[in-house]
């Protein structure tokens, strides 16, 4: 509920206003969830000035009620039979699942034929970034900067039926209008800023990337989604220069890493040589070696000790 009165709900850590509010621009108002199961929303009066559940099981006391919001974002009511063994949907707030922003992430597409199931998959041209879960979002398969000067004959652009990228106004890149399929197409291809757009009725809208609510449900049918894809037959010498640049790339790191770790090791030992503990470690071990190399040449001789500490010259 937010305070201007508007009950709200928007995806998480999403910035966006929401994708589904109740219109209720007032202040002092509140949700109430009664003991007969309605939900509604009041003013400081306590008056219902919008009413959420309209129809429910009744005798109330032989159901146990519930709402929540599932993990496509929906907000929903159920009632279960305490003599039951399932819950029963009585109101939720959107009919399309798929309506929820990015719920199948960057890059994917929400499919629900039925408007119940929901399926994520990625937009043609990408891989999901968790192959485990979809819905995390997705990624291009191959990277390309349109705008290059020899880029053009190295893409196309795809077609999908009863799909759309819906967005608000400020989501669209440009709009062409009275344009149909092929039109479309040389709108996307003469732009080398836009990745998608869709075609809806005569009125061809250029996306803004990234895309994020990529959908084909009950809600788009009739709508042509247009998505530039790179020609996956590239060029084959570009492929062998950018092996190069990866193998050069990783040589230089691996030379500056063996070179980083040598200075690393020359340093070590030069810290612990000047240390001043070292150097009376080092300064005591020369005293001893000279004194053991005197005491050798003492024990060692055959002559008299007498003989040997005196001076002929002195």
């Amino acid at each position: 509920m937010q305070s201007d009165g508007k009950l709200v709900l928007s995806a998480y850590r999403f910035a966006d206003p929401g994708y589904w509010n109740t219109e209720t621009q007032r202040d002092n108002l509140r949700l109430v969830f009664n003991q007969s199961g309605f939900m509604y929303i009041v003013n400081s009066a306590n008056d219902n000035i919008y009413s959420l559940t309209i129809n429910i099981s009744t005798p109330v006391e032989d159901y146990y009620h519930r709402a929540t919001i599932n993990d496509h974002g929906s907000f929903e009511q159920f009632v279960h039979h305490k003599n039951g063994s399932n819950w029963t949907r009585v109101w939720r707030s959107f009919d399309d699942p798929c309506i929820a922003n990015s719920v199948c992430g960057i890059y994917g597409m929400c499919t629900s034929p039925d408007n119940e199931t929901v399926t994520c998959n990625c937009i043609p041209g990408h891989t999901p970034l968790d192959p485990d879960n979809v819905s995390k979002g997705c990624h291009p398969e191959t990277v390309m900067n349109y705008c290059l000067e020899n880029s053009g004959g190295n893409y196309t652009v795809e077609v999908v039926e009863d799909a759309d990228f819906p967005s608000d106004l400020t989501a669209d890149l440009a709009r062409v209008e009275h344009v149909d399929v092929e039109g479309c197409k040389k709108a996307i291809m003469d732009d080398c800023y836009s990745l998608a757009a869709s075609l809806v009725d005569s009125t061809c809208r250029k996306k803004r990337t990234p895309l994020l609510n990529a959908r084909k449900s009950a809600s788009t049918k009739g709508i042509k989604a247009l998505i530039k894809l790179p020609i996956k037959t590239s060029n084959p010498d570009i492929r062998k220069l950018t092996r190069k640049k990866k193998f050069n790339s990783r040589a230089f790191l691996e030379i500056g890493s063996i070179i980083t770790a040598i200075l690393a090791f020359l340093l070590g030992v030069a810290t612990i040589y000047y240390n001043p503990a070292a150097q009376r470690f080092i300064k005591r071990k020369s005293s001893i070696a000279i004194s053991s190399q005197r005491m050798f040449y003492l024990t060692g001789t055959t002559q008299p000790r007498s003989q040997i500490l005196e001076c002929p010259s002195c």
